[in-house]
This record gives structure tokens, C-alpha cells and sequence, in this order.
């Protein structure tokens, strides 16, 4: 998969898209970008958050977006727009 460069010069670890789908890039400014990575197949159940080279694992989805409203990595309308865009991802069979 090839990422804009905007994109590419905030990714601060590797992503394996054999795995996740990027569901969102945040950045917080020119040294921290937050990652939002939703399992691609039925095999993986755990979502992702990379923020820079720190990789944090979920059981769900909802999880996660508990984790990054909490720690205001992004706001409650803004968690309600990634949850709109992930179950467009499922309904589409975008993680399969």
C-alpha cells in the first residue's frame, strides 16, 4: 500500500497491512502523530494505536476509541465520525 507523503513523513513505526487497515492519522504536531489501525481480517479481533513508535493494543474497537477520547488524542464528535468510517469498512467488506 502506498501512503501520501503527508502521510508518510509523520508514520513513525512499521504498519503491517497484510493485518490493519488504516483508519486515521491525527497529528498532534511536527514530532507526534497518532495512528488508528482496525484489524483487516476474522483472524485478528485487536485494534491498534500507534503514537510514534509506541503500539498499544485493544481488545475492541470501542476500547480504543475510549483510550484516545480519554487521553484527548481526539474529541467525542470526532470519535463519532471513526466510528461511522469503521462500520463503513465492515459493511463494505473493506477488512477482508
Amino acid at each position: 500500500m502506498e501512503l501520501p507523503i503527508k502521510f508518510q513523513k509523520h508514520l513513525r513505526s512499521h504498519i503491517d497491512f497484510s493485518s490493519f487497515i488504516l483508519l486515521d492519522m491525527v497529528v498532534i504536531d511536527d514530532s507526534k502523530s497518532v495512528v488508528f489501525l482496525v484489524p483487516r481480517g476474522d483472524d485478528s479481533k485487536y485494534c491498534n494505536i500507534q503514537i510514534n513508535s509506541d503500539s498499544k493494543f485493544y481488545g475492541s474497537f470501542d476500547a480504543m476509541m475510549d483510550y484516545a477520547v480519554h487521553f484527548k488524542i481526539i474529541s467525542e464528535g470526532y470519535k463519532k465520525d471513526l466510528i461511522k468510517r469503521y462500520e463503513s469498512i465492515k459493511h463494505n467488506g473493506g477488512n477482508k
